[in-house]
């Protein structure tokens, strides 16, 4: 911890201290700079059977134009033998997104011992003006229910706000799926192209 003494002119000091980040905060800091985005889902205890699916939706202009299934795998509650005992282990999918250039993604999905790759591709936008921006934005406090999909990863473009000259993007750095989530809504509404890896349980 680091501690810095601020004067002011007749006045006694104040004293604040700098802590430092965790661990964990200084890996997510170090996987963004080398251009690496990892986000981790659990879908908890199952108490049956599933089929799993993880899917890519790509949209644009407000339009689903595409959606490929990464996998399909059938997952229970996922019961192992350790030295006697019964142990539970919540599926849990990963979603890794590294982008190789302006207009390429190699994303990696994984659920638990299962995983595929796959490059994605992004589009030129904007009166011939290629690659604008795309940034990744993970759904938080999600809930998910069968033959429904949920996403989990949003990756898209920034928008030209052409009242004030620039480009513009989120205003946070979540998502939610609740009907009432304005800034979610006007993301999904204005970015002209994104992609969802959403999971589906059947």
């Amino acid at each position: 911890m680091l501690t810095v003494s601020c004067i002011q002119k007749e006045k006694a000091p104040k004293t604040f201290s700098f802590h430092n980040p965790s661990e964990t905060e200084n890996i997510v800091d170090a996987l963004t700079y080398a251009d690496m985005y990892i986000f981790n889902h659990h879908l908890g205890e199952l108490e049956k059977e599933y089929s799993v699916s993880l899917i890519t939706e790509e949209w644009k202009n407000r339009q689903l134009i595409n959606s490929d299934t990464a996998f399909s795998v059938p997952l229970s509650s996922s019961i192992i033998e350790n030295i006697g005992e019964h142990k539970k282990l919540p599926a849990k999918i990963r979603t890794k997104i590294e982008p190789q250039n302006d207009s390429t993604l190699f994303v990696t999905l994984s659920l638990n011992d299962t995983a595929k790759s796959f490059h994605l591709h992004l589009k030129e936008t904007y009166d011939g003006i290629k690659y604008v921006p795309y940034f990744p934005i993970r759904y938080v406090d999600m809930t998910w229910q069968t033959n429904k999909n949920t996403p989990l990863v949003f990756y898209g473009s920034m928008w030209p706000d052409k009242e004030h000259g620039f480009y513009r993007f989120a205003h946070r750095s979540y998502l939610t799926g609740r009907e009432n989530d304005d800034e979610t809504g006007e993301l999904l509404s204005s970015s002209p192209h994104y992609f969802i890896i959403a999971c589906r349980v059947e």
